[in-house]
């Protein structure tokens, strides 16, 4: 389990209330298909995604982009018993997707100091880290 100190606590909370879910969470796997489309492997169901254009207009994607910082907004208010509540979620990203836990790295917000910044993204990859290995 990871434990956090609260210095990390505070910085985690401090980048987490920055973020608006419903603005970006519409963005979340648009940006990352764009960026990285080699990931789209992972999204056979979602219908058209092969151009920038479809991409962003495509509302499973959006609504996905939600569901996901929705999640790592409960992960934050619970920092403390990530692995618990997440681990069957963890289990079907790591057994069922193949998601492979190394691909989650989190950085929005250029502002923000390099430790903030990374102190969330090692929030949410040591949280997918430690459930595959459970």
């Amino acid at each position: 389990m990871v434990k956090w100190t609260e210095e990390e606590r505070r910085i985690i909370r401090g980048v987490w209330e920055k973020v608006d879910i419903d603005e970006i969470g519409e963005e979340l796997w648009a940006r990352a298909l764009i960026v990285y489309p080699w990931i789209d492997r992972y999204f056979g169901s979602f219908g058209d995604i092969f151009t920038t254009t479809a991409i962003l207009k495509n509302p499973k994607l959006a609504a996905l982009g939600k569901v996901v910082l929705s999640a790592l907004d409960t992960a934050v208010k619970n920092m403390d018993n990530v692995k618990a509540m997440y681990a069957p979620l963890s289990r079907q990203h790591y057994e069922k997707i193949k998601v492979d836990p190394d691909n989650f790295r989190v950085s929005y917000y250029p502002d923000v100091q390099a430790t903030n910044s990374s102190s969330f993204g090692r929030m949410h990859h040591n949280y997918h880290r430690l459930q595959t290995q459970s």
